[in-house]
């Protein structure tokens, strides 16, 4: 199961998700910061949907091409809210 492909995206982007977490603890640089921040917002969006991924192949034996378009869907959900809280932000 572990040399499943799809384990092998989760189990990266826990340890890249980490990885930014600290890199975001402990850096005071602004422009750092909002790299680490969106690092950690696009890993999450990513692990999210390598979440919803593994649980349509246990729970519903979706299709693959199902599955591409399940996540295509999800990625530009999240890349349209993440847009919104940015220029939300900056006004």
């Amino acid at each position: 199961m572990k040399d499943d492909p799809l384990w092998q995206k989760i189990e990266h982007e826990i340890r890249m998700k980490e990885g930014a977490a600290k890199l975001l603890a402990v850096n005071r640089n602004p422009g750092i910061a909002l790299e680490a921040s969106k690092s950690l917002l696009s890993s999450t969006a990513r692990l999210n949907a390598y979440m919803i991924e593994l649980e349509a192949h246990k729970a519903l034996g979706v299709t693959e091409g199902a599955l591409d378009r399940l996540l295509i869907i999800y990625y530009k959900l999240f890349i349209s809210l993440s847009y919104f809280c940015v220029c939300e932000g900056a006004s």
